[in-house]
């Protein structure tokens, strides 16, 4: 598969996103993050979940089904209880109303195969999250401080 092709692959998949943000305000996006063996929630990148029911695993190469809605809903869930003082709440990243904008190259680069690693892919990191800018719903853009009226836009965090 060629990068393009895999770009294109990438970003065609049903995939979602968790974000947190302070219950009294609704800037300050915050990503649900996997990092090897733990979970956090970082301003920068956030962990996406993607469905596909020809999804193959890596090392021995078995295909299987994969809900990334049902994964996003465990962790929003987790998250929640974990951090009662912020409100959780799961995008489509392909829905018109999803807040932020994916650095889709930088994932795609990341999960360019590898038999040099133990996860099969070139960044296990960046195979699993990716970089994202807040956006203006109103302009489709990434956000600009300098929009006159400042519409729909949620934080300033987020940046590549």
């Amino acid at each position: 598969m060629t990068d393009a092709e895999r770009l294109e692959f990438l970003k065609g998949l049903p995939s979602y996103v968790v974000f947190g943000r302070e219950k009294d305000t609704v800037e300050g996006y915050y990503g649900i993050v996997e990092h090897s063996f733990s979970m956090t929630l970082e301003a920068e990148w956030v962990r996406v979940w993607w469905s596909s029911n020809k999804a193959r695993d890596n090392i021995v190469g078995a295909i299987h089904q994969v809900d990334g809605m049902v994964n996003a809903e465990h962790h929003k869930t987790h998250f929640a209880e974990q951090h009662p003082d912020m409100i959780f709440e799961i995008f489509d990243l392909h829905a018109a109303d999803c807040p932020v904008l994916i650095d889709w190259e930088w994932y795609a680069d990341g999960n360019e195969p590898s038999s040099k690693t133990m996860s099969g892919v070139k960044d296990k990191f960046r195979s699993r999250n990716a970089r994202f800018k807040v956006r203006c719903l109103k302009l489709g853009t990434p956000y600009c401080d300098t929009c006159p009226e400042r519409f729909a836009c949620y934080t300033k965090r987020g940046t590549w």
